[in-house]
């Protein structure tokens, strides 16, 4: 439950005015773990930086980098999983993902989700890294209003 934030809740985030926690409180639930997320504006990304790590990376053949594309949807999940798991194993409290599960969760998420803004990392066949850019819902909202069937044929066909 968001309680408090500086900018629009992310995908599945639901804003709660800060009295509700007293309400949660006061019926006996007691809160389980704090989570932070923290949103970039594209000011705040030294793209000079990013670019030399990049072109090092590029360079070497050990190295390659994958969009994703519906076809591969399993095969980037069980990559997803693999990777978050063994990053974050060490926390006490860890619970890992359940690769059936996440399966599930992407595919509810594809309208929010550009394939050209997913990307894995590979180190000689290994995952070893992701980022998922997801839209914002208010924007994707206003856009799909106009452009639905058009939006679905983006995301899902393959690109010329």
């Amino acid at each position: 439950m968001l309680l408090e934030s500086h900018s629009e809740p992310s995908y599945q985030e639901s804003y709660n005015p800060l009295h509700y926690r007293k309400y949660l409180e006061n019926a006996g639930y007691q809160l389980d773990f704090e989570q932070i997320t923290y949103e970039m504006a594209p000011s705040d990304i030294n793209f000079e930086r990013f670019q030399r790590i990049a072109s090092r990376t590029m360079e070497n053949s050990d190295y390659r980098y994958l969009n994703l594309r519906e076809g591969n949807l399993e095969q980037f999940t069980r990559d997803f999983v693999r990777v978050y798991n063994e990053a974050w194993s060490f926390h006490e409290d860890f619970e890992p993902l359940d690769e059936k599960r996440m399966v599930k969760r992407f595919r509810s998420m594809r309208w929010a989700i550009y394939p050209e803004l997913v990307v894995f990392a590979y180190h000689k066949d290994r995952a070893i890294g992701f980022c998922i850019f997801l839209f914002g819902v208010e924007c994707v909202t206003v856009w799909m209003r106009c452009f639905t069937e058009l939006f679905e044929y983006h995301i899902w066909c393959e690109n010329p």
